[in-house]
């Protein structure tokens, strides 16, 4: 995934080796919801700040209960 800023700037914002099937994004605050499946955590969510890369899980689905 990408981050581009309105003067035209692009960067990789997203660089782990992940599957990323759902995005939501706020424009204002630059942070996304990105819902990431990975071996270690197949489907899971996480909130993403798309300018410094800081990733917060959200969702713990495959956690032992």
């Amino acid at each position: 995934m990408y981050y581009g800023s309105i003067e035209g700037a692009m960067y990789p914002s997203i660089l782990d080796p992940q599957h990323i099937y759902g995005l939501t994004i706020d424009p204002e605050s630059h942070r996304a919801v990105v819902a990431i499946s990975t071996p270690v955590h197949p489907g899971d969510l996480f909130a993403y700040n798309l300018t410094n890369g800081d990733k917060e899980q959200i969702s713990f689905v495959n956690e032992d209960f």
